[in-house]
């Protein structure tokens, strides 16, 4: 089955609501009373089953996967996880996996920084990073004490020999991949010529550079998209309120999710970037040049992405996957001066699944 996040592809049409009352009986949970669906951004399609509850159908997802690594990270209080009531390797109806959880509190990230005026928003990264710092300061020994606890410690994967393993990945592609990338953005009539050469630079820039990483290697949200983290706000302010769509638990530097955020986020105003500074040096300091470390390896990031969406040229070419790739492109542009810089937001509804 295709990824549940293009349009004319919702796996929500076979769905009713005597169906999501099924699932609900069938595990001795209250019957639905205000249901709604999540807004697109993820790969699960996710209803919100009332205040309390969370029913996720794994699409694409491996559900066993997901599942162990929730379990473990429900030992660690320093990480906010929904905890997992329920699950099936394959529903009847449909035959499609699910997991039933609770339900985070607040609203996701990505939908809430539409409504946030410009203080607000301050406030908010600040507690993004304060919360992201918290996290880190789980170590390797943390996360598998936790996991032997629960009898997995097969979920727990140890990258902390390698910190920037995931960055000097992002460089290899795109630098075996960048006249291929040329060629297919040409098919959009886009100009790649000159993004060529900047990116041959910032990749030589890459593996020429003695990059030590940020901080200490902990524990890191292996997607940490927007759309993965949820944030609730209180008279007290905001606060990192539920991190979800684990699918394995990761110990590794921060650097691959600093650089995802900074590109949607945290580059767009330095302000932004120092109230997220703000939160996160509670728990560690940021080493000297580390803006400049986490904007190239943003970079990277929007690069290999690129390359990825483009790998396969879909026939004909739909208007959807289009948007997506000169979104993505402009953004890119702009990154290496070759464009007007983009100023707003973009999340996955806007550039795709990465």
């Amino acid at each position: 089955m295709e990824r549940i996040d293009r349009p004319n592809d919702d796996f929500r049409e076979k769905l009713s609501p005597a169906h999501l009352e099924e699932i609900c009986s069938r595990h001795g949970l209250p019957l639905p009373r205000n249901v709604r669906p999540e807004h697109r951004g993820n790969e699960k399609v996710i209803y919100h089953l009332d205040e309390q509850f969370t029913l996720a159908f794994c699409v694409t997802d491996d559900v066993q996967r997901n599942v162990e690594s929730l379990v473990v990270l429900n030992e660690l209080p320093l990480i906010p996880t929904p905890r997992v009531l329920a699950w099936m390797k394959e529903d009847p109806a449909t035959g499609v996996p699910y997991i039933v959880m609770g339900r985070c509190p607040g609203i996701r990230l990505d939908e809430l920084w539409d409504v946030l005026g410009p203080r607000e928003r301050l406030a908010m990264l600040e507690a993004l990073g304060a919360g992201m710092g918290r996290y880190h300061t789980v170590s390797g020994t943390d996360a598998r004490q936790a996991a032997d606890k629960v009898s997995l410690s097969h979920v727990v994967h140890d990258s902390s020999e390698r910190p920037l393993r995931r960055v000097e990945d992002w460089a290899r592609l795109v630098y075996d991949n960048l006249g291929q990338l040329a060629d297919r953005l040409g098919l959009l009539g886009l100009a790649a010529s000159s993004v060529e050469q900047c990116l041959e630079a910032r990749c030589a820039e890459w593996f020429s550079h003695n990059v030590r990483g940020l901080v200490e290697p902990g524990l890191i949200h292996e997607e940490p998209w927007a759309e993965h983290f949820y944030v609730e706000k209180s008279e007290e302010g905001f606060r990192l309120s539920g991190c979800v769509d684990f699918e394995e638990v990761n110990i590794a530097d921060a650097l691959c999710e600093m650089a995802t955020l900074y590109a949607s986020i945290l580059g767009l105003d330095r302000e932004y970037y120092e109230a997220f500074r703000r939160g996160y040096e509670r728990f560690f300091q940021f080493p000297r040049n580390h803006e400049k470390t986490v904007r190239l390896a943003s970079v990277l990031f929007d690069a290999w992405a690129l390359v990825w969406l483009t790998a396969r040229v879909p026939e004909p070419i739909p208007k959807w996957w289009r948007e997506w790739v000169e979104q993505r492109f402009r953004r890119l542009a702009g990154w290496l001066g070759e464009a007007q810089p983009v100023s707003r937001a973009l999340f996955r509804r806007d550039i795709g699944p990465w």
